[in-house]
């Protein structure tokens, strides 16, 4: 369901070509979106490739919401469900790609590691020129132009996998230390009273670990750990009708002042607004 599209510019291709099977493109498309638009879907049949030209915007997947603006890049796959909205104040200038097939699917995997993420790449307007130059080759439909497409798609996947992890190579033992505290954090935040925690569980220093997510993720730990904690209390915002000072309380924080301080300062909208934005749920009081 789509609300408040203020331009789209859409190519669609033959859904299924018989000489693309692993790899073939579904939809190439810009849109432009005012403020309080909403895509909902609650599952997909192909992969989604989408890329923020300007503004801002939520995206929800898997029950996690995170805020995404200029520069960055998100994604879902197929059998989940997604979200993307604007708030009353924001406007959205989005490319995407829809694609099917099983080299796309291991492709992308290998690009973010997951289907249904959302990250920021180092070269944003590289590939932005990219998935532009698909837009208009699709567009002009000269001769092979589904076959040319599917190469723009492999070389824009290829380009995120090299602007997200470039030093992977370089030092395979800081990365795995890296990566294994990141999964610390990813499985247990919510138990866990200090991103310090993190570095403890997996036997590094602390000063190490800083080092290595700035290395490697462009940010400290703490931020990373706050930003699950924050994603998890926008889910519950979103789905339940527990009060802001009782999901404050679960979050171990002094009083829902200092939450929504630090809910603001994540998400960039403080926690009732972010309520507001949805329709009432009718949920309960939730876990």
């Amino acid at each position: 369901m789509y609300v408040r599209i203020v331009s789209k510019t859409e190519v669609r291709f033959d859904p299924r070509p018989a000489h693309l099977t692993e790899c073939s493109m579904q939809t190439a498309a810009r849109e432009r979106w005012g403020p309080n638009s909403r895509c909902v879907a609650s599952t997909i049949p192909y992969q989604a490739l989408f890329f923020v030209v300007d503004g801002k915007a939520w995206f929800s997947t898997r029950g996690r919401a995170s805020r995404v603006g200029k520069g960055d890049i998100f994604c879902c796959g197929p059998g989940v469900g997604h979200e993307i909205w604007c708030d009353e104040t924001s406007e959205l200038d989005l490319l995407l790609l829809r694609f099917v097939g099983s080299a796309s699917r291991q492709l992308m995997i290998e690009s973010m590691g997951d289907t249904n993420l959302v990250c920021r790449p180092s070269k944003p307007l590289e590939l932005q020129a990219l998935m532009e130059n698909l837009l208009g080759v699709a567009q002009a439909k000269a001769p092979l132009f589904e076959e040319i497409c599917v190469q723009y798609l492999k070389i824009i996947l290829l380009t995120i996998k090299s602007s997200l992890v470039p030093a992977r190579k370089a030092s395979s033992k800081a990365y795995d230390s890296f990566d294994a505290c990141r999964r610390y954090m990813d499985r247990h935040y919510e138990q866990m009273g200090s991103a310090q925690d993190a570095a403890q569980a997996c036997g590094l220093e602390h000063a190490y670990m800083c080092r290595l997510f700035r290395r490697f993720l462009g940010t400290s730990p703490h931020a990373y750990w706050l930003r699950l904690r924050m994603n998890l209390a926008a889910h519950l915002l979103q789905t339940s009708n527990q009060s802001v000072k009782r999901i404050a309380n679960r979050f171990q924080f002094s009083d829902a002042h200092a939450f929504s301080k630090s809910f603001k300062r994540v998400l960039g909208v403080a926690p009732d607004k972010y309520r507001s934005s949805f329709p009432p749920n009718g949920g309960g009081e939730g876990p």
